[in-house]
């Protein structure tokens, strides 16, 4: 009995108490047909886990995603303005380009090793 209870205990130590999801690098492009998304969020859900979200800065983005499928959600947002604005004005609306429904609801995609082609095309 005690060499049960040692032995397991050994066991738990050398492979972990919980299994190490892989994670794999990711990057690529968010494109509007050959416009690139100026400024967005893309995120990763997986079917299992907690979701990655990362930016999109002029079309390209990079994460750390887990293996295995996901929903895709991308969303455009208006960038940090840096010209200054005069006391009382409000700065000039940027319209947001349009993002279609399946890229609000997610798109299936898998992740089965490191991909730094993994591009989107946002009028597709």
């Amino acid at each position: 009995m005690r060499l049960c209870l040692i032995l397991g205990c050994a066991l738990l130590i050398l492979t972990g108490c919980s299994k190490s999801e892989k994670r794999f690098a990711v990057s690529g492009t968010v494109m509007n047909g050959t416009t690139p998304l100026a400024s967005g969020v893309i995120r990763f859900i997986p079917e299992k886990g907690g979701s990655v979200s990362t930016n999109v800065v002029d079309g390209k983005y990079e994460a750390q995603v887990v293996a295995g499928k996901h929903k895709v959600v991308v969303e455009a947002v208006v960038p940090f303005s840096t010209v200054p604005v005069a006391s009382g004005e409000k700065p000039a609306a940027k319209e947001l380009p349009t993002i279609p429904a399946k890229y609000k609801t997610g798109v299936p995609t898998e992740v089965t090793g490191p991909n730094s082609d993994l591009n989107f095309d946002l009028s597709k």
